[in-house]
């Protein structure tokens, strides 16, 4: 039979005199309306809470009207008050029956949900007053950092702030960064600082792709314009706030979680920079050995190779390289691959550097040459000069002292008391063209 209209016009002109005459009457008070494009369907106690009739809701109750009854979407008349904006309606229905505080709707979101996506401050503490579940993923949802008001009730609810959403894998850490929210980025950092931590048990499956916020983020924001680092000032602030908060710079599950091999990857060299300044350790390789010297020759970045080598990374560490177009892999080291790449500034700038494994037995007609060596004969005798001399005693001295140094040789140099112009030496400021060594 035809739904009774009679109704949901008193429930819409909040008349209580005749809503109890149709209820003494024995209608149905569970009855569903549709819309005309059949889009929506609703009861009329879902009708009530949208449109906040607090005294309908209450006499509907009363009555025995079912706070469990979905619409066409699974959506439950709390959602609907809460979606409205009508916490007063939403607090009476939980004072009724609190069991329904936690229901999903067909796409797996609660009453908490819609307050949250709205930024509906009153709501979500008449939610959390009756004990709605706040790890139900509500850090995670992508409008939630518009609300710095809702982020900070969530957290001081007791939200898990490492629980990923269903769409992106992502946690509320990776959202905000990614959106580039400052205040909630430093929100969040301040409501756990164990959260970065936890961080490293790290998305490996999904969009994500191992990432962590801070990967995440850097891949979506920083770019290399035409050979030029581009950071833009929010993204560099966020990443900072990151770093100071302790987040774990050396963390190598995978490629894509590791904030040094990531800046090499995007050629990022203020990145790679200000990561070893604190404390990221530049020798790090992929669980495949991929290192961020390694990285940075194969994109002939010589800005961020300098800088790595700057921090005395060291230069002969191999790892694995596919090569699409052939189809097969090589294991190499960064010299290595310059020569296999035609990358020989590169190469020139490892021996000069202190690589010291460039004797190979195709200079010496032992092995066959490599193809970029075949079509670059100066290359080729460059090399073949440097093997055929042993290197001077001073340069062996120089090196020396900078793998005693460690991994910051600019600054250690500087407290050495020996002549600037051998300070300069062994922090190889002419090769590197650092200005204040």
């Amino acid at each position: 039979s035809a739904p009774d209209s009679r109704l949901y016009y008193v429930v819409e002109e909040n008349d209580l005199v005749k809503l109890q005459g149709l209820i003494d009457e024995g209608r149905n008070l569970d009855e569903f309306y549709f819309d005309d494009q059949n889009i929506s369907t609703k009861s009329l106690l879902h009708v009530a809470c949208e449109k906040g009739r607090y005294d309908c809701v209450k006499l509907l109750i009363d009555n025995k009207a079912s706070p469990f009854v979905r619409d066409k979407w699974g959506q439950s008349p709390l959602m609907y008050s809460v979606a409205s904006r009508h916490a007063d309606v939403a607090e009476l229905l939980l004072q009724k029956n609190c069991d329904i505080i936690d229901d999903s709707d067909s796409h797996g979101k609660s009453a908490l949900h819609s307050a949250a996506e709205i930024g509906y401050v009153e709501g979500i503490r008449v939610l959390l007053k009756y004990g709605a579940n706040v790890n139900r993923q509500m850090m995670c949802e992508r409008d939630l950092e518009n609300c710095i008001e809702t982020v900070h009730m969530l957290i001081e609810g007791g939200a898990d702030l490492n629980i990923r959403d269903r769409r992106c894998k992502r946690t509320a850490l990776q959202n905000a960064a990614i959106r580039r929210n400052i205040k909630v980025v430093e929100m969040l950092l301040e409501g756990e600082t164990s959260l970065i931590f936890c961080v490293v048990e790290m998305l490996l499956e999904g969009a994500t792709c191992g990432r962590t916020a801070l990967t995440n983020m850097m891949t979506e924001w920083v770019k290399n314009v035409q050979g030029v680092p581009f950071i833009p000032d929010d993204v560099m602030t966020i990443i900072v706030m990151m770093v100071q908060a302790g987040v774990d710079l050396n963390l190598n599950i995978c490629e894509y979680c590791n904030p040094m091999l990531t800046a090499a990857n995007l050629k990022a060299e203020p990145l790679l920079r200000l990561f070893q300044a604190n404390g990221a350790d530049a020798n790090l390789t992929s669980v495949m050995g991929v290192s961020s010297l390694l990285i940075s020759t194969s994109k002939n970045d010589i800005l961020s190779l300098k800088t790595l080598l700057e921090w005395n990374v060291h230069t002969d560490i191999p790892g694995l390289i596919y090569k699409r177009r052939e189809d097969k892999e090589y294991t190499v080291d960064p010299f290595e691959l310059a020569i296999m790449e035609g990358h020989f500034d590169i190469a020139k700038i490892l021996i000069s550097a202190g690589y010291k494994k460039y004797h190979k037995p195709y200079l010496f007609e032992q092995a066959r040459l490599p193809k970029m060596l075949q079509q670059n004969p100066e290359m080729f005798h460059w090399l073949l000069s440097k093997a055929s001399c042993p290197d001077t005693l001073f340069n062996l001295v120089i090196f020396s002292c900078r793998t005693l140094l460690g991994r910051n040789v600019k600054s250690a140099v500087k407290k050495l008391p020996i002549p600037a112009r051998i300070r300069g030496r062994i922090a190889l400021a002419e090769l590197l063209d650092i200005n204040d060594a």
